[in-house]
């Protein structure tokens, strides 16, 4: 055999880049008895990879399997979040125009009633005017008994 060869694939080895027939050529190599006295240091590692490799378990391993349930009921739910995600989704986007055409009609009532409002305001606020000129003359007429009793007071303090 070709010991340089072999150092090279023994290189290649080590770091993980020999290929299967490389591996195997390695193992033909090193259980022959044809053995370079540097490869020496190696036969035991192969050896012991040949030795383990042909050992068997004598009981059979018995792997735990899950049953794969099926959750339809889980599927069923993520189905309806999407479905309600989608028209809740829609149902946003067309209320907009139907908002501002209540907001409209909302502005129009409340323009409305604002109107009504100010128009009653007015019609009291006449009112009191009026009740304020009756007070007004009211006031004057007291005014007017106040001052003819003062006078009188003054009258018969002299």
């Amino acid at each position: 055999m070709d010991y340089k060869a072999i150092d090279k694939i023994l290189d290649k080895y080590f770091e993980g880049n020999a290929n299967l027939e490389e591996e195997k050529l390695l193992k033909k190599y090193f259980a022959s008895a044809q053995i370079a006295p540097e490869h020496l240091v190696y036969k035991p590692m192969f050896s012991y990879f040949a030795h383990t490799q042909a050992q068997t378990n004598p009981r059979p391993i018995q792997l735990k399997t899950k049953k794969v349930r099926k959750n339809y009921f889980l599927a069923i739910a993520a189905s309806l979040i999407i479905g309600l995600g989608l028209f809740s989704m829609i149902y946003q986007h067309q209320k907009p125009t139907t908002t501002l055409i209540a907001k409209q009609e909302n502005k129009n009532i409340k323009e409305d009633e604002a109107i009504k409002t100010l128009q009653k305001f007015s019609k009291n606020a006449g009112e009191g005017i009026r009740q304020a000129g009756a007070l007004s003359m009211f006031g004057q007429t007291t005014q007017r008994v106040f001052n003819i009793k003062q006078k009188e007071n003054q009258k018969k303090s002299k």
